[in-house]
């Protein structure tokens, strides 16, 4: 039990937490930014967002930065709170199979969300681009530090999307922000 993000954060540091409940609302970090701060502390950990009311956009957004999943203060009882403990701590298994999965690809493999924010960056983009899969996490793909051509990359995500399949992108050309 922390009540100040840094707290929790030291804490995740000392022990091993099979899942976290989340207030947003802490002494020194409040709103959506207590969880995107915490996140890149505790990337395998399950994370259960708990809010002061009810909020579909909250929530949603709770889940878009890697929440798990979201309850909301008082409305829910010892239940409903093992059963949510249990299936994050499942559906994190899952997520982690993915990685798995995602970090055997060869090729550089970025994913986005419905807000081009970056959801994926295998260790394929960090050798070559030069910049770590934390820098770019949640950030629009318009800013992750790449100099190429943002058009022709923004075209084949939406062509991706409308034909439902991969795009592949050869023969891009790009510039590091180390100037490669």
């Amino acid at each position: 039990f922390a009540r100040e993000l840094q707290a929790g954060i030291r804490r995740l540091g000392e022990s091993e937490y099979d899942v976290i409940l989340l207030d947003l609302n802490l002494k020194d970090s409040s709103g959506i930014q207590t969880l995107s701060k915490l996140r890149p502390h505790a990337r395998s950990i399950p994370i259960i967002v708990l809010t002061g009311a009810y909020d579909e956009a909250l929530g949603t957004k709770a889940l878009q930065m890697g929440a798990q999943d979201y309850l909301v203060k008082g409305s829910f009882d010892h239940d409903a709170l093992m059963r949510t403990i249990r299936y994050a701590i499942e559906r994190m298994g899952q997520d982690e199979e993915l990685r798995k999965i995602l970090a055997s690809i060869t090729s550089i493999l970025i994913g986005l969300d419905s807000q081009h924010l970056i959801t994926h960056w295998n260790a394929v983009c960090e050798s070559t681009f030069g910049i770590p899969e934390a820098q770019v996490i949640r950030k629009p793909v318009e800013e992750c530090g790449i100099q190429w051509d943002f058009k022709r990359v923004l075209e084949a995500v939406l062509e991706s999307r409308r034909e439902d399949r991969t795009v592949r992108l050869d023969d891009l050309a790009f510039k590091r922000s180390d100037g490669k």
